[in-house]
């Protein structure tokens, strides 16, 4: 496709219409929004489409990225039995490999830091860089990759959901923003569950109206069950409003092996119709929508700040004089506050212990009767896989009452900043982002929410295999050294060397069979006392491997429990810190006052903003030469 902005029209119009917004918000002092609106304008002034691939730990988002990269190694997006990835890197086609490590600390013209292939995995994983200790923003991957095609960023997002959730998400929820399309994947033998929902109505609150849907690992379940997950996906998909959205069924895996697989290569078909002919209007879409947002953003702040710069000294003052009542009476107000939200909160986390017991019982009659029902021979089978299974079941069984708590604990903290409010007698817009914005108090709220259901990751990993190891090393042994067919032979060779003596052929030839059958009846009596035995072991040992699961977690929860006095301390510190910050500005303003330019500078920019809100209908531009003036060249991202 051309990429000249002349042949574009609608997106020239909406890039002037961006700059515009971009020169007010510098002027009235709103840097980081004019900062994110920069950062699109320049996107697309070079009709750069970047599309992200995005889905739960462990749903084979690497695999997938370098498969369609052309990559049979895992050099660009190393895979890992633990969750891999935890920052984003993003990869663009060119004439030759250029990787740089751009960190949070680094400044926009700062080149980064250059590194080689080999070297992505000690800073994109967590095994070479625990939970970002290294402050890496994004890894950039310029390298031939012509499956890409020209200005097209491919992005891979940390995985959401698992033991570092609350790192990941927030890496990947500041980064939905900036993308034009998103690769959704999801498990085949894992549909959609409650997080991935969450998961997809954050893309949806990004603008992302670009979606496609990749059902991973499709060659590791059976026809029938793939059937019912997909099913199941489509059911959540019409519910969220994208039920006319395909669900591709891959194999990432074969894909990167062969080169050929069905569903890859129909995903990868629709992905270069977006960034065909189609970009632009994508492109021009996104643009406009990031444009409102901003312009949303900043309307507030600088209606705000144009009504305090419009009162009179005595109105600030007096202002000032109730936000300083304000600040010391919290202190006082903490106690009442408190016990109601210790009350909301406590329950919550005794509502999930509750259900606690009723899980155990089931699930030890569940294990019971399927040891029970499991024929001899595939005993030792059982035994190697019974704690995968477990654990996975116990994760079904705590999904319901872990949503629930994350619910409650939710409500519970809703309910502190609505009582706060209420009993301080103000809704001013100072407090009332404390009240709404749950990330103020992620330290506590986002560590219960991040655990729940998946409270034994850590647990049983260390602990679940070896309680069945020992198991598995007893049931195998018996499958071997008392299988009646070893002793058959015995008894059978026994009777044969007699056999071989002239002297005993006689009573050898009548003997045999009967040392044969006695051998069978030995054998198979001892055996089957000793598979008893055996599952009888087994099944004491899966019910204590549940009884300690259940156990552990109910002591994570109990200690979760006992963050509330965090939760509160959070809140009334994120609050004094507003108050104070709005005590600063009115003290500001009362020693400077605004001038006249001031003031009809903010008028115009909120005129401006309510027009980018509301825009009245314009006619398109003519097609004309491409304007590059504002498009200077900067990183991926």
């Amino acid at each position: 496709m051309s990429t000249s902005l002349g042949n574009y029209p609608e997106l020239q119009q909406a890039i002037k219409r961006a700059k515009e917004l971009q020169a007010a918000l510098a002027g009235a002092g709103q840097t980081l929004v004019e900062k994110r609106l920069a950062e699109a304008i320049t996107a697309a002034s070079q009709l750069r489409f970047s599309i992200g691939v995005v889905g739960r730990a462990k749903t084979g988002k690497s695999t997938f990225i370098n498969a369609v990269l052309g990559r049979r190694d895992d050099l660009y997006a190393p895979v890992n039995r633990s969750p891999a990835t935890n920052v984003v890197t993003c990869f663009a086609n060119g004439p030759e490999e250029t990787i740089r490590v751009v960190r949070h600390s680094d400044r926009p013209e700062d080149p980064g830091q250059l590194i080689h292939a080999v070297e992505i995995r000690k800073f994109a994983c967590e095994e070479g860089n625990p939970r970002n200790s290294k402050n890496v923003k994004t890894i950039e991957v310029i390298a031939p990759l012509p499956r890409l095609g020209v200005d097209v960023v491919l992005v891979d997002t940390p995985g959401a959901d698992n033991a570092l959730s609350n790192l990941h998400d927030n890496v990947l929820l500041d980064f939905l923003p900036r993308l034009d399309a998103v690769i959704f994947l999801v498990r085949a033998d894992d549909p959609f569950v409650e997080s991935e929902i969450r998961l997809l109505s954050h893309v949806q609150e990004a603008h992302v109206s670009k979606l496609l849907f990749g059902v991973t690992m499709a060659d590791a379940v059976e026809a029938d069950e793939l059937a019912e997950g997909l099913e199941h996906n489509r059911a959540v998909l019409t519910k969220l409003e994208h039920g006319q959205c395909n669900q591709f069924v891959i194999s990432a895996k074969t894909f990167q092996e062969t080169g050929s697989e069905p569903g890859m290569e129909d995903l990868l078909e629709a992905v270069q119709k977006l960034v065909g002919e189609g970009r632009a209007a994508i492109v021009t879409e996104r643009l406009i929508e990031i444009t409102k947002h901003c312009a949303k953003e900043a309307r507030e702040v600088v209606a705000e700040d144009l009504a305090m710069a419009e009162r009179s000294a005595e109105e600030i003052q007096a202002e000032r004089a109730t936000i300083i009542d304000l600040r010391e009476t919290l202190g006082t107000k903490r106690p009442a506050l408190e016990r109601r939200f210790q009350s909301a909160w406590t329950r919550a986390f005794e509502d999930f212990r509750d259900v606690l017991p009723a899980i155990e019982r089931a699930m030890k009659e569940e294990y019971n009767a399927l040891i029970d029902r499991t024929p001899d021979r595939a005993l030792t089978t059982l035994a190697k896989t019974v704690h995968t299974d477990v654990m996975k079941r116990l994760d079904e069984y705590l999904t319901q009452p872990g949503d629930g708590l994350r619910e409650a604990v939710g409500e519970a903290v809703r309910v502190l900043g609505v009582d706060f409010s209420a009993s301080l007698g103000v809704a001013a817009r100072q407090i009332a982002p404390v009240i709404s914005n749950k990330q103020s108090f992620n330290p506590a709220v986002e560590a219960v929410t991040s655990l729940v259901p998946s409270l034994l990751a850590a647990f049983g990993v260390a602990s679940l295999p070896g309680l069945v190891a020992s198991t598995a090393m007893a049931v195998a042994p018996a499958l071997v050294w008392w299988n009646p067919f070893t002793w058959v032979a015995v008894g059978a060779a026994g009777a044969g060397g007699a056999a071989a003596s002239a002297l005993l052929a006689p009573v050898a030839a009548l003997g045999t069979p009967v040392l044969i059958g006695m051998a069978c009846y030995r054998c198979f009596t001892t055996w089957k006392g000793r598979m008893a035995e055996t599952r009888n072991a087994l099944s004491l040992a899966v019910k204590d491997l549940i009884t300690d699961a259940i156990h552990e977690t109910t002591q994570n929860v109990r200690v979760l429990s006992r963050k509330d006095v965090l939760i509160v301390d959070e809140f009334l510190n994120e609050t004094t810190a507003r108050l104070t910050a709005y005590e600063a500005k009115l003290t500001g303003l009362l020693k400077e006052r605004p001038s006249a330019e001031r003031l009809e500078q903010l008028k115009t920019t909120l005129l401006l903003l309510d027009g980018v809100i509301q825009p009245a209908p314009t006619p398109a531009l003519p097609a004309t030469a491409a304007d590059t003036s504002a498009a200077p060249a900067v990183r991926l991202f």
